[in-house]
């Protein structure tokens, strides 16, 4: 199935670690837009970095803010 680049933002739980990193790296060059989620709140070039805690609720609206998968 392919993504509607245009229209549709990725979010990317765990983005600081190894597969999450890469995973929105290549969804990045791809032309997707990417939510990277993490605890430091910086995601990966060409990326929208946001603060994510799975333990700390009050991170879960902003990191689901326009997220479509």
């Amino acid at each position: 199935m392919a993504l509607n680049h245009a229209h549709s933002r990725v979010l990317v739980t765990g983005a600081s670690g190894t597969t999450g990193s890469r995973l929105a790296l290549q969804l990045a060059a791809r032309g997707v837009a990417v939510t990277a989620a993490n605890r430091s709140g910086v995601g990966p070039r060409g990326t929208l970095g946001v603060r994510f805690d799975w333990y700390d609720i009050s991170t879960h609206p902003g990191a689901l803010a326009g997220a479509e998968r």
